[in-house]
């Protein structure tokens, strides 16, 4: 997967995990999902994740399907409404339909806690800068 772009990567893991499920199952597509989940980068990521715990929920493997939106929330910053609706708010559906008030509680916590990291990630990045700046002077 190393020599494709990564609009490549996303549709040959696509066709992989369909022709995989096709002819091998569930279980073997699984594994693949996990491949592609390490492979992928960006929208291409959510995308295949959310791909992942639909499946998962089709299943019925919903504690599965949270494990996955828990282990996404790391790399999905809620600032940006592109990935607050495409992620944010599926997860936020998902345990208002599926979960109760605990897990609802914990997606909040989850959201608090990469909300905060990316607002603590941007001042750091200012003060290199301005730094950089008064070195300069």
């Amino acid at each position: 997967t190393k020599e494709f772009s990564d609009t490549e990567k996303f549709e040959i893991f696509t066709v992989y995990i369909a022709k995989t499920a096709e002819y091998y199952g569930v279980t073997k597509a699984r594994l693949i999902y996990e491949r592609a989940m390490e492979a992928l980068q960006g929208k291409d990521f959510i995308e295949i994740g959310l791909k992942f715990s639909k499946l998962e929920r089709k299943l019925g493997e919903i504690d599965r399907a949270r494990a996955i939106y828990q282990h996404m929330s790391q790399f999905c910053n809620p600032q940006f409404k592109e990935i607050k609706e495409k992620f944010w708010n599926v997860w936020e559906k998902f345990e208002i339909y599926h979960g109760n008030e605990d897990t609802y509680r914990e997606f909040m916590k989850y959201k608090r806690t990469v909300e905060m990291r990316y607002s603590i990630t941007v001042p750091i990045e200012n003060i290199r800068e301005f730094s950089k700046l008064e070195k300069d002077e």
